[in-house]
């Protein structure tokens, strides 16, 4: 392994441990600002239906360069962006939509990488395996927790092995029923349900699905009960 002595422009007395810590934290920071200059009036990344941009986050390698030196002349290489979906859904063409202004901004360019499969998981597992230097990067939904959360044979760890950098869009969901449903509001619509209690249906994305989280989150807030229809996604990437 490596010995403390080997680390470069580093207290003789610091670890190796500590000497990268220090590393991912400044090259972190260096992502962070890098994308709060193209988009300045995005928020901070929230647990909702978002997408966020993701640096694999594990422990930086040793390099040999300095701190300052890791940061200050990334980007030097082409970036790799994994899309955790097939082309052509939400999350692929958000993907697409902000590449052109990031690549001009870094003076790199952003390889698209689609690799749908696994309701995500297949894009995720392999952005958390890939070597945490910041040249891969992951365009993330809410899924990336849900999956998580509900499938033990889920292989990484959301809050361990990445780190948001940014906020990029915001999709809201909204309840919709049939005009021919006698309710005009909210309320009204969940004093019809509460009055027939398990007699309507609602339909999600899938089970498991963060649709399907959400309306159950509904159902159990305001004591309804309903029946999950569950479909297969609407679109490759949608939450």
């Amino acid at each position: 392994g490596h010995g403390a002595s080997e680390v470069p422009d580093a207290d003789p007395h610091i670890s190796l441990a500590q000497y990268e810590a220090v590393k991912t934290h400044a090259l972190r920071n260096r992502m962070t600002e890098i994308f709060a200059s193209a988009w300045p009036h995005r928020q901070a990344p929230t647990m909702k239906c978002n997408y966020l941009f993701l640096l694999s986050f594990l422990l930086l390698s040793s390099s040999g360069y300095s701190v300052a030196q890791t940061a200050a002349s990334y980007p030097a290489r082409p970036i790799r962006v994994i899309v955790p979906y097939p082309p052509g859904g939400s999350t692929d063409i958000i993907a697409r939509t902000i590449n052109g202004k990031l690549a001009a901004l870094l003076k790199q360019q952003l390889v698209i990488d689609n690799r749908g499969g696994g309701g995500g998981n297949l894009g995720h597992e392999l952005a958390a395996r890939a070597t945490p230097d910041g040249y891969t990067l992951l365009i993330a939904i809410s899924a990336i927790i849900t999956n998580a959360a509900i499938n033990p044979r889920t292989t990484y760890d959301p809050t361990r092995d990445f780190t948001p950098l940014m906020m990029i869009a915001r999709a809201p969901y909204r309840l919709v029923i049939n005009p021919t449903v006698p309710a005009n509001t909210m309320q009204e619509f969940i004093a019809l349900a509460k009055a027939k209690p398990g007699s309507m249906n609602y339909g999600s994305a899938g089970a498991g699905s963060a649709v399907h989280l959400a309306a159950e989150l509904l159902l159990r807030q305001t004591g309804v009960q309903m029946t999950h229809v569950p479909y297969k996604r609407f679109r490759p990437g949608d939450c």
